[in-house]
């Protein structure tokens, strides 16, 4: 992946056990902290475009 990366872009890779990790500090550190999955879609073309799509999904009972 990195060869193709062209110069003055960027990527963020976070695979889930990460994501797990980064909860579990989070429950440490900052108890009152809410944590969210929240995948996106649009990509380069949608970022440029203004409309990159946000999915996030969580209990009504996590608050803001």
């Amino acid at each position: 992946m990195l060869q193709a990366l062209e110069l003055g872009t960027g990527s963020a890779d976070l695979e889930s056990h990460d994501a797990l990790h980064v909860k579990e500090q989070l429950s440490i550190y900052s108890p009152t902290t809410s944590f969210y999955d929240a995948p996106v879609s649009g990509g380069v073309i949608g970022a440029a475009n203004a409309t990159m799509a946000f999915f996030l999904g969580c209990s009504l009972l996590a608050g803001p």
